[in-house]
């Protein structure tokens, strides 16, 4: 997390204006596995790499107990932070975002609103997990703004998994997440329940 100082920071202040709160930036990487593809789900070995193709996000907490979500290209929307159960009939974008509040909030957490615009550079449908970027950034983003301890890569990776598979609907393994939460190019072993890296 960093004070931005990006074109993005201007897009923010033209659709949300200044609440005077600090502004976080998020940045994170898509991915390809370089090899083992799909043996996360066997128990198998990964080896993943972080991509230059990101997702970019610039929030502020807004005082409120909705989070007002903008993504570049794609419209917006809202989340009343008050109820973070699965919304069967919810896009997916508005889904990860409410699956990911929900594992933050599971953290002890208090939701708090937020402001929060995005931009990507993941091309749409290219298989390099743009789905797992988006709920990485919006994990660090709330990691950040609502008080609580920190959050290692891998904890974080397993959250987005869940929130893939149980707000989206989509029985994913843990790959895709986790090599966008760790950067660089990792070494992912699924023997176990919990991955090593």
């Amino acid at each position: 997390m960093s004070s931005p100082t990006t074109p993005l920071v201007d897009r923010f202040a033209e659709h949300f204006g200044n609440t005077g709160n600090p502004l976080l930036s998020v940045t994170v990487p898509a991915r390809s596995e370089i090899a083992g593809n799909h043996t996360d789900h066997e128990g198998g070995d990964v080896i993943g790499g972080a991509l230059d193709a990101r997702i970019e996000a610039v929030c502020a907490l807004n005082g409120t107990g909705t989070a007002r979500i903008e993504s570049v290209g794609y419209g917006g929307f809202e989340i009343d932070l008050s109820d973070l159960a699965v919304q069967a009939s919810e896009q997916e974008t508005t889904s990860l975002a409410r699956g990911m509040a929900s594992e933050l909030a599971a953290t002890g957490r208090t939701p708090q609103g937020f402001d929060l615009i995005m931009q990507s550079s993941i091309p749409s449908g290219s298989g390099l997990s743009s789905s797992a970027a988006v709920e990485l950034a919006f994990g660090r983003a709330m990691e950040a703004l609502w008080e609580g301890a920190a959050i290692d890569a891998v904890t974080l990776a397993k959250m987005a998994q869940r929130t893939e598979n149980n707000y989206f609907g989509k029985p994913c393994g843990a790959q895709d997440q986790l090599a966008s939460a760790c950067g660089g190019t990792v070494l992912l072993d699924f023997a176990s329940a919990v991955p090593q890296v």
